[in-house]
């Protein structure tokens, strides 16, 4: 992990972890979609925030208000980004509730703009036949609905 942040990839061209990904504008927001090899699916709406799934589409990751959140025994903790010794090590703490639902608020809102843009023109499409990947959006939208679940742990798996 760098010592010093940076500007995140251009996930649409760079992101190779994802067997297919799509691209839509928002305004001046471009929100990602990406699917790895066994379905889990992940969500930038921009930068900030990000949405991770596993493959049971239980939330296992998420990068929220400028917060690394990982899952573990199916509770959120934020990771805190320190710098000991010149290395980087990350505080963990349990995420509060009223972070949260704000965290499932904006998740909620975020699926919601995803859904109203299905049938919409516009989505970039890497890795997959573009009606397919929409296809495939559409049922993972569906697997997504509230309340989410917290996944047992932040790995890929």
């Amino acid at each position: 992990m760098a010592i010093h942040e940076r500007a995140r990839e251009d996930l649409l061209r760079d992101g190779k972890g994802f067997c297919s990904r799509g691209e839509i504008a928002f305004g001046q927001r471009k929100l990602i979609v990406g699917f790895r090899k066994r379905n889990q699916i992940a969500i930038y709406d921009g930068e900030d925030p990000v949405f991770q799934f596993n493959a049971e589409f239980a939330l296992r990751r998420a990068f929220f208000n400028g917060v690394v959140l990982r899952a573990d025994g199916g509770r959120l903790f934020q990771m805190k980004r320190a710098s000991k010794g010149g290395r980087v090590v990350f505080d963990s703490s349990p995420v509060s509730e009223v972070d949260s639902q704000h965290l499932f608020q904006t998740l909620k809102d975020c699926l919601a703009k995803i859904q109203a843009m299905l049938d919409h023109g516009g989505w970039i499409v890497v890795g997959e036949d573009s009606d397919q990947f929409l296809k495939r959006l559409s049922e993972c939208l569906k697997n997504l609905q509230h309340p989410v679940s917290i996944a047992q742990e932040s790995g890929v798996q």
